[in-house]
């Protein structure tokens, strides 16, 4: 398979204080080898469903990070961010909310998404959660030691990106599963009542985007309220003023209008460091 080159990443427009168009492959040789791409399959329970996994390549253990895709499904838009955060050290899975299934239109799109079953879809990302961790290739693992070096607090940490629905999704499969502990949601819905967060065990960064009614400012403030109530964190919250929704994937540009390069870019590499900060 060829190498991966487009990604997504958003201009900083604005910072709350809580807390596929492919550019031109560089000439010359790349300083490491492209990250290994395959198809996997990660549901025990039925085989025939896929998930495309990206890994850095060469021997070694790498943290783990959950994609969680948008009601169009696995995009070659998705595709193309997994391959990123592998790009940047991480073993990314995007699994197939779906099971194959693809919205050939925002409205196909939107008829996939009411008809998921949503208890099938946290099992799916339960699942997929437990083929990560138990890859040989993969390191969830956090230590926390004392000053004399010794082990004081050791827990598995897995990331997850979610996009629109997948934002939705994930947040949930995290109030459920204690695993995953950096999210970072993307213009997706948020709950506004603290007593739904109470289980959540995750740090969040959220991105909106500026045109994007999806989540007012109001209901912002109130999900920040929310989280503070329930002493949840909220590492960063940015908005891309310039940006409509579902412009982290490419699939979505024709219907809800072109983001600048930069904006996608930037969003990007604000999303691996938050995940550099929370679980590598």
């Amino acid at each position: 398979m060829s190498q991966r080159i487009s990604f997504v990443s958003f201009a900083v427009v604005l910072s709350l204080g809580c807390g596929s168009s492919r550019p031109p492959v560089p000439d010359g040789p790349s300083e490491k080898p492209p990250p290994v791409q395959e198809t996997v399959s990660y549901l025990k329970s039925d085989p025939s469903v896929h998930g495309f996994l990206c890994r850095p390549s060469g021997e070694g253990a790498w943290p783990a990070v959950l994609l969680v895709h948008d009601r169009l499904g696995v995009t070659e838009g998705v595709k193309d961010a997994t391959f990123r955060l592998a790009q940047n050290g991480y073993v990314a899975l995007a699994v197939d909310l779906y099971r194959g299934e693809k919205g050939q239109s925002d409205e196909d799109a939107k008829r996939l998404q009411q008809e998921l079953p949503k208890r099938r879809a946290l099992s799916d990302l339960k699942a997929a959660v437990d083929y990560l961790i138990e890859r040989a290739d993969v390191n969830a693992e956090i230590k926390q030691r004392n000053a004399e070096g010794l082990v004081v607090r050791q827990w598995i940490a897995v990331g997850t990106v979610g996009l629109g629905m997948g934002g939705t999704y994930a947040l949930d499969a995290a109030l459920a599963d204690e695993r995953l502990r950096a999210l970072a949601l993307c213009y997706c819905p948020l709950p506004t009542e603290a007593k739904s967060l109470e289980s959540l065990k995750a740090s969040i960064f959220y991105i909106r985007a500026g045109k994007d009614a999806t989540v007012s400012q109001d209901k912002l403030a109130q999900f920040c309220l929310a989280m503070r109530a329930t002493k949840n964190r909220i590492e960063r919250i940015r908005e891309f003023g310039d940006c409509s929704y579902g412009f982290l994937d490419p699939s979505f540009w024709p219907t809800h209008g072109t983001p600048k390069q930069k904006d996608v870019d930037e969003a990007w590499d604000l999303i691996v460091r938050y995940f550099d900060n929370e679980i590598n």
